[in-house]
């Protein structure tokens, strides 16, 4: 008998955690579910509260959802000219 293999989350965009709220919004809207891996809330650093003090957050969608959300993601790319 043949197994099915399926794969697991993939990461579609990392940045920011101000840019990657940005694409979860753009993916919600095409009705893809999103997660943030590597996300960390909060830091303080001399009283100024930095809410991704350690790097990207990676925007995670599922296989099924990955050709979609990737076209979503190079649109928004496009129009900020990258």
């Amino acid at each position: 008998m043949k197994s099915e293999r399926t794969e697991g989350p993939r990461t579609v965009f990392s940045g920011t955690m101000w840019e990657t709220g940005l694409v979860k919004s753009l993916l919600e809207n095409a009705d893809i579910h999103v997660v943030f891996n590597n996300e960390i809330m909060g830091g303080n650093q001399g009283g100024i509260i930095d809410p991704f003090p350690g790097g990207n957050v990676d925007v995670v969608v599922s296989e099924e959802d990955y050709e979609k959300a990737a076209q979503v993601v190079r649109e928004y790319l496009s129009a900020r000219g990258l």
